[in-house]
């Protein structure tokens, strides 16, 4: 069973090859959290179109560094890659509205040279209306 805190980070070449590679990873990650089949394929989905959208910006050089968080009930998952670009995604676009659909949240940063997608599975769902007494 995964734990809140627990940390897997890949890094590969950015290159279309490894995607697969990616997916298969972020996908067991959601399965040991205890997801169900249908939040694990929107996960496995969500984390390809960040890195297909990440390989888009600058091509095949570089890495694609991915970081997967374990929360409580849920998980965090950070795609990102060095760009000489000054955005990441537009909120209109096809790509935008495909994660929005997929992840509870997305957040995509330009920062120092860095370009990332933030997405947040699982926990909007299971913990509203939790709050403390």
């Amino acid at each position: 069973m995964t734990s809140p805190g627990d940390v897997v980070t890949l890094s590969v070449p950015a290159g279309s090859e490894y995607v697969g590679l990616v997916r298969t990873v972020a996908a067991g990650v959601a399965a040991r959290l205890d997801l169900d089949l249908d939040h694990v394929e929107d996960m496995r989905l969500a984390v390809s179109e960040a890195c297909t959208v990440l390989l888009g910006l600058a091509g095949h050089a570089g890495r694609l560094e991915v970081t997967l968080r374990v929360a409580e009930g849920g998980v965090d998952v950070v795609v990102a890659r060095a760009t000489t670009a000054s955005s990441v995604l537009a909120d209109d676009s096809f790509a935008w509205t495909v994660l929005e659909a997929l992840a509870d949240e997305v957040a995509s940063t330009v920062t120092g040279g860095v370009a990332s997608i933030r997405l947040r599975f699982g926990a909007a769902e299971e913990t509203a209306g939790t709050g403390s007494a």
